[in-house]
């Protein structure tokens, strides 16, 4: 199996081998291992070779939509959801050479959610608008070579959502800011490691701006750049984590009130828990072996007990991992579930309105994406 179905035009290196909380005098013990469960549904229709997932309230009907990437038709799937975690619709939206990724926003600032999406041949990321539900391609801004992700956030502190992209062919953060109204102009291109591929925003060090944390895949090493404010980025940090770190997301995990990072490995078949000790230096707490070549992680609390856990999508194994955060031993996983081939991405919401978190996988060579509701029982 070709290191092209893990991440296709990417370059990204495949390996062969396998690797109490108080509160009212009452204590939410972990739940017990077999008690988390998720229940799977029937698959929503994609166009082909889906990558990528994205999930907000797209017709402000109040309930969660979904947009897939799909990389081999060039194109954006939305699918909207009746409120029980069915979705419906066949509308796909044409964007620019090979998209990997995207993340929904209100870029233009009218209350809608948007989307920008990352095309890694073409070296754009293309905007897509939502005019009450329905999307029209807006502008594609020219970037730096491959990108592969991408996030939003308000990185100058103006009140609207900027843009970072993550560049693996450039090796390399492109920050968009936004005048307001949903126009684009490139502020700063950073200088990152060997074959990025993803990012987080967020205050890690505690002076209350959004700062970036970049993966590097091909240097197994996590590198943070501090915002001063203004949107200017300086290097802070950089360290080591498993080998070929594929995914990465940001959470308080230890409940200490700062944000903490965990990523998914590749290369070593785990899980990287990286404690913050509150002013953005990093150590790791743990590593929790999962299934075989992991590709992407999500965070949520799944079992409603107050703390964030994981989910590790598993490609060669063809499983998902569930990681649960304990009150005081850090994260145990629970069980690995049985999926479908090819899986690329996961996202997470709560897709029917019961207030427990669901999650959404896209699966490249079946064309879909699979809906695994939650059924745990609430501790």
């Amino acid at each position: 199996m070709s290191r092209d179905n893990y991440f296709p035009g990417t370059g990204l290196r495949f390996f062969t081998r396998c690797p109490l909380l108080l509160a009212a005098a009452i204590v939410l013990l972990p739940l017990p291992l077999d008690a988390f469960d998720f229940q799977r549904e029937t698959p929503v229709v994609a166009d082909q070779n889906p990558r990528a997932i994205s999930l907000a309230d797209f017709d402000g009907d109040g309930d969660v939509d979904m947009a897939i990437v799909n990389q081999r038709s060039n194109t954006v799937s939305i699918r909207s959801n009746d409120g029980k975690g069915r979705f419906s619709g066949a509308e796909n939206i044409q964007v620019q050479v090979k998209p990997y990724g995207s993340a929904a926003a209100d870029l233009d600032g009218d209350g809608a959610a948007d989307l920008a999406v990352v095309n890694s041949r073409s070296h754009t990321v293309s905007l897509l608008n939502n005019r009450g539900g329905r999307f029209v391609s807006g502008e594609s801004y020219t970037i730096d070579a491959s990108p592969v992700s991408v996030i939003c956030s308000d990185f100058d502190a103006d009140g609207d959502q900027d843009i970072a992209t993550c560049n693996n062919g450039g090796r390399s953060i492109s920050l968009l800011l936004n005048d307001g109204r949903g126009n684009f102009h490139e502020a700063q291109v950073l200088s990152v490691g060997l074959t990025p591929i993803a990012l987080v925003p967020g205050d890690f060090d505690g002076d209350g701006d959004t700062d970036i944390a970049v993966a590097n895949n091909g240097s197994d090493r996590v590198w943070v750049w501090n915002n001063n404010g203004k949107a200017y980025f300086t290097i802070h940090v950089k360290f080591k984590v498993g080998e070929g770190p594929a995914q990465m997301v940001g959470g308080d995990f230890d409940g200490d009130g700062d944000l903490d990072l965990a990523t998914v490995n590749i290369g070593s078949d785990d899980v990287s828990i990286l404690s913050n000790g509150g002013t953005g230096g990093f150590t790791i707490s743990q590593s929790l072996s999962v299934g075989k070549n992991p590709n992407s992680l999500a965070i949520g609390d799944f079992d409603g007990d107050g703390r964030e856990d994981l989910v590790a999508l598993n490609y060669s194994d063809q499983s998902l991992s569930i990681l649960q955060n304990t009150a005081d031993k850090g994260f145990r996983k629970v069980k690995d579930l049985p999926i479908a081939t090819t899986p690329t991405d996961i996202a997470v919401s709560d897709l029917n309105g019961d207030g427990l978190l669901d999650l959404a996988i896209a699966h490249s060579s079946n064309h879909n994406v699979e809906i695994w509701l939650n059924v745990t029982s609430r501790p």
